[in-house]
């Protein structure tokens, strides 16, 4: 969907008049720094969520090294929004009875570990950044 697509989409009427000073912006412009130092730029992101008071209602992945392999086009943005829907990607099922665990590539502990072992998975797939971790599960 084309950004001029985006901003003709309906809101849900909960999201219309929203008083400014009730909105709350979160950006991290460069999730998956230790990563994108060691050239993992695949797992670099650009994050950006919204609240109204302390609901959160929609976000933005953007992940600006993502080479689609079918036309070389380089980066990507996936998108939510509460009572709209999302965009930018097309969600897969799961391989049937398979259990694939996705965790931290720098952060594990015992504690980490034990909850992984618990799940007995089929595959642990161990990536960085906050936002390629949500990009690999969905």
């Amino acid at each position: 969907m084309q950004i001029q697509e985006m901003l003709q989409l309906k809101l849900p009427t909960h999201l219309e008049d929203i008083d400014p000073k009730d909105v709350c912006i979160w950006v991290d412009p460069l999730d998956g720094t230790s990563e994108y130092a060691q050239g993992l730029v695949e797992h670099v992101t650009v994050l950006v969520g919204v609240a109204i008071g302390h609901r959160a209602i929609g976000g933005v992945i953007h992940q600006p090294y993502y080479k689609n392999k079918e036309n070389e086009i380089l980066g990507r943005t996936l998108w939510g929004i509460n009572g709209v829907g999302f965009g930018g990607f097309a969600p897969i099922a799961p391989p049937h009875g398979k259990i694939i665990v996705t965790t931290t590539s720098s952060h594990s502990n015992s504690n980490v570990q034990a909850a992984i072992n618990a799940l007995s998975p089929d595959e642990v797939l161990h990536v960085g950044g906050a936002g390629y971790k949500v990009i690999r599960i969905i």
